[in-house]
């Protein structure tokens, strides 16, 4: 058959595609059902004409290029019609589901529980949902929560509920029952089995203090020690602090206090040294702060009081104290020393965490080099206990100092407070820096650009010019418009969150057949701030960071987002099962090389396929034996706690190409 035959034969079938099958092209899904669930015998007609079709194009001879597209669109026909005979005969009926399988609250907290709800039926719903609490919890409506959603076929809403705690005990929903009534008139009822709610008891609290007279440097005053004990049967997160007299202690503007994790039946003991009084002096009580869900529940002590007196002097006689309680023998390891030792101020600081041998804190301070940049947060903040850190005074400025490396140390926002903690071992794998994220990004534009070259059999293919989203010299006049420093090195190694874009096919007066939008996003501000991000990003996120860009803009569209820190499982969940008939999202994890996207789209799964096969970048995840061998030395005492993470960091630090592989990017787009 000569090439002009082939052309015809070609543009002929096409033809037919377009008229026979056009309305399946064209429309979506649930409009498709509309249409034949009222002339049933129309499936049929299409059913045989694409079965029909889908005979002819192989055996027609075309060229590769054409048979290709051709393919393409009949499997994007027999999807599209094996999806709507599969809602034909689908049930009226709504889904329901929920957030979590247990919730934990505490009496007096809230938390929070989303209901979700998923119409799978192919007619709109109007759906009644009615939520009863079970014995000792209610919700911020009372025992009942009533709400109404709209849902579009295929669409999942949720009903956020705030489950507030009454008494301890093991409850549950007492009932979660749907009414719907869909556009055709059907209706359906059911009640759901209820999430499983757990009310904790209250942590109980002991609190101890011991004074005893003593001399610090030639200083006479009075020692004192406080013992706080856990009696409940939980571990707790609690703060203890004390407003204390200042011209009474040694080191004025030191925080008097102890923080962390108390497990059942543990203690921690603190102690401070105060100058004796001129005068009768009664301390104010310990106050404890426990950690509750997302809240801080204060816990004041009044009978923990304690008289100070005068000293009298040499021969008169010892002072009289007033004690409360007992102390018992101190456990080993637990006083906080918090490097009580160190003398701060900004001229010795950086010198004295240099002997330490630390090069970067987090916390109230952030330290990038050799210069403290303070960081103020607007919320209470919790540090875990196994972080070392200390409070101090710099200047005019109060300030934690935290000493550790900022990939092994997660900053979380709770709602009413903020958590500084240690990462996990995953944490500090998934972790991404400024520079890592600047390589990834580079490295996988790059791969997608040289990979473009296989969509050349879909139709002809151009490629723009690469572009940065984040915009550096607005975010520098931000930075000093706040009165942050600005690094203009580590400015340089942030990552610009770059985008191309890929079209396939199309012409002058043609619309594009394809246009692949593709995206590599972090957040930058964060990775400047924080110099690290452990967070996976979210769908909603990255559709805010490219808002404004049409990415609508051909007859099939395909939204490729990249992140160095990977996803969220909501975000990951939504795109295996996003259902849009003609615009699709292809997920990337830049660390692992995941891809999340719907394979049941034929079309899509062939453009990944092609775009991503071999797909690989430096980054790779630490091989599990690894720390599985560390694990064991750790656990059997060979290597310290220390040593262990060192090892770990060690193998999941990816090696770094120069940066010139990373540049090469700009110049081969």
């Amino acid at each position: 058959m000569s090439f002009t035959d082939r052309l015809r034969r070609y543009l002929e079938l096409k033809r037919r595609i377009r008229e026979e099958l056009g309305l399946i092209l064209k429309s979506s899904v649930y409009d498709l059902v509309e249409i034949f669930a009222e002339e049933p015998e129309k499936l049929e007609r299409y059913q045989t004409s694409w079965k029909k079709l889908k005979e002819e194009v192989p055996s027609s001879s075309l060229h590769r290029n054409h048979e290709q597209e051709l393919l393409a669109l009949l499997r994007e026909v027999e999807a599209k019609l094996k999806r709507v005979a599969q809602l034909l005969e689908a049930k009226p009926e709504v889904e329901v589901g929920y957030s979590s399988g247990e919730v934990v609250v505490y009496p007096g907290d809230e938390a929070t529980l989303r209901v979700l709800v998923r119409n799978p039926y192919w007619r709109r719903a109007t759906v009644d949902v009615r939520v009863e609490a079970g014995g000792g919890v209610e919700f911020d409506r009372g025992k009942v929560y009533e709400g109404r959603v709209e849902l579009a076929p295929g669409e999942e809403k949720s009903l956020t509920l705030k489950v507030k705690g009454l008494s301890p005990g093991v409850t549950s929903l007492k009932s979660v029952s749907v009414k719907a009534v869909f556009e055709g008139g059907e209706e359906f009822s059911k009640s759901f089995e209820g999430v499983k709610i757990i009310v904790k008891k209250l942590p109980e609290i002991k609190v101890e203090r011991k004074v005893e007279r003593g001399a610090v440097n030639g200083v006479d005053g009075y020692r004192v020690t406080v013992t706080v004990e856990n009696r409940s049967d939980d571990y707790v997160e609690l703060r203890a602090r004390e407003s204390l007299p200042q011209d009474l202690l040694l080191q004025p503007g030191v925080e008097v206090g102890w923080q962390g994790r108390l497990g059942p039946g543990e203690k921690a003991t603190y102690e401070y040294f105060l100058k004796a009084p001129p005068e009768e002096l009664e301390l104010p009580p310990v106050v404890i702060e426990v950690l509750l869900g997302t809240s801080i529940k204060p816990y004041q002590f009044d009978s923990t009081i304690v008289k100070l007196k005068p000293l009298k002097p040499a021969g008169e006689g010892k002072p009289t104290l007033a004690e409360h309680g007992k102390v018992e023998g101190k456990e080993e390891g637990v006083v906080e020393e918090r490097a009580s030792q160190l003398e701060f101020s900004p001229e010795n600081l950086m010198s004295e965490l240099a002997k330490a041998g630390v090069s970067a804190f987090l916390g109230y301070v952030i330290g990038s080099g050799f210069v403290p940049e303070i960081k103020r947060m607007p919320k209470q903040v919790f540090i875990h206990q196994d972080l070392r850190w200390s409070t101090r005074k710099i200047g005019d400025e109060e300030v934690t100092v935290i000493f550790e490396d900022p990939e092994t140390v997660v900053v979380e926002d709770r709602e009413d407070f903020i958590q500084i903690r240690p990462a996990t071992v995953s944490e500090i794998v998934a972790s991404t820096t400024a520079k890592l994220a600047w390589i990834l990004e580079r490295e996988f534009i790059n791969w997608v650009i040289g990979s473009s070259k296989n969509l050349e059999e879909m139709g002809r293919v151009k490629v723009e010019e690469p572009k940065p989203l984040f915009n550096l010299s607005e975010f520098k006049k931000e930075l000093e418009k706040t009165g942050v420093p600005v690094d203009e090195q580590r400015l340089k190694e942030l990552p610009s969150n770059l985008y191309t874009v890929i079209t396939v096919g199309g012409g002058v007066l043609r619309k594009a057949t394809v246009k692949v939008y593709v995206f590599s996003l972090a957040r930058v501000s964060e990775l400047y701030r924080n110099l690290v991000d452990h967070r996976p990003l979210s769908l909603a996120e990255a559709r805010e960071m490219i808002k404004g860009i049409n990415v609508e803009d051909a007859e099939e569209n395909i939204i490729i987002f990249a992140s160095p820190t990977g996803w969220d499982s909501p975000s990951t969940t939504e795109a295996k099962r996003d259902p849009n008939p003609h615009k699709h999202t292809v997920l990337v994890d830049l660390k692992t090389g995941e891809l999340f996207y719907n394979a049941a789209k034929p079309l899509l799964k062939t453009l990944v396929d092609t775009i991503f096969t071999g797909f690989s970048l430096t980054a790779a995840p630490i091989e599990s034996e690894d720390v599985d061998k560390y694990a064991s030395l750790l656990l059997r005492g060979v290597i310290d706690e220390k040593s262990f993470l060192e090892e770990v960091l060690k193998h999941a630090k990816t090696a770094r190409k120069a940066e010139s592989s990373g540049e090469k990017v700009l110049e081969e787009g």
